[in-house]
C-alpha cells in the first residue's frame, strides 16, 4: 500500500527508535525538530513503513537480512536519507 503513489516523494528524514516507546511521546518527539522548519520534511519510520510481522523471515527481508541487504526497503530509505533523526525515550534505552 503507497498511501502517495501518485507523488512519489524522497526521503528527507529516516526516523530511528525502539519498538517499546509511548506512541503519543514518540509523536512529540518527532514532530517537535521540525516546528520552526518552514516546508515540513518527508520522513520515513519503519513502524508505519513497513510490513509488521511476528514472522521473522518477513522482518528479514525488510531489514537487510539476507542475501542482498541493499536491497531491503530499511536499507534503502536510509541510504537515500539526507538526515537521520534518533527518537529516545523513557522507556528504553535505545543505545
Amino acid at each position: 500500500h503507497i498511501v502517495n503513489g501518485e507523488d512519489l516523494r524522497l526521503v528527507n528524514v529516516f526516523v530511528s527508535h525502539a519498538w517499546l516507546e509511548n506512541f503519543d511521546e514518540f509523536v512529540e518527539s518527532v514532530n517537535s525538530p521540525f516546528v520552526h522548519w518552514p516546508v515540513k520534511p518527508d520522513i520515513w519510520i519503519c513502524a508505519t513503513a513497513l510490513v509488521q510481522s511476528t514472522d521473522p523471515e518477513v522482518v528479514a527481508a525488510q531489514v537487510g537480512v539476507g542475501d542482498d541487504p541493499s536491497q531491503a526497503p530499511f536499507t534503502r530509505a536510509l541510504a537515500r536519507a539526507e538526515k537521520l533523526l534518533v527518537v529516545r525515550n523513557r522507556a528504553v534505552d535505545l543505545y
